[in-house]
């Protein structure tokens, strides 16, 4: 009895796996909303990414960074003044779940909110915990 449940349970069974997402896919859900995310040692992080290619880093108590954000082929590309270098990166996104790659870096990882979720409570940073406002 168990054996022939197994099947059908892989059926049924919501399996979540990161899928690469190309440049359209990262501007439409980057632009005008807001990642949200801890960092190993619990300090949270919020990014906006604004329409007009700006972008607003909050981490912390510190003041906001600001800095240019672009989406290039296929990558998510942010450039922090002072520097002059645009950084890209891989996205890849599972549910609300977004996290970006560059080789030989350890990927961020957060979760995606509607709209400009940068003043307020701290919602959920978890992707258990959040619901997706896609």
């Amino acid at each position: 009895m168990i054996r022939m449940l197994l099947p059908l349970l892989a059926l049924t069974s919501p399996v979540h796996a990161e899928t690469a997402l190309n440049g359209a896919q990262i501007t439409e859900r980057l632009s005008g909303n807001t990642a949200i995310a801890r960092i190993s040692a619990g300090t949270p992080w919020r990014q906006h990414f604004a329409e007009d290619g700006t972008t607003r880093y909050y981490s912390g108590s510190r003041p906001a960074s600001l800095g240019k954000w672009e989406v290039r082929g296929d990558e998510y590309c942010s450039l922090w003044p002072p520097a002059r270098a645009w950084e890209c990166y891989e996205v890849r996104a599972d549910g609300a779940a977004i996290s970006w790659h560059r080789q030989g870096a350890v990927p961020d990882t957060a979760i995606l909110y509607a709209g400009d979720r940068t003043l307020g409570p701290l919602p959920p940073t978890h992707a258990s915990e959040a619901k997706a406002d896609e």
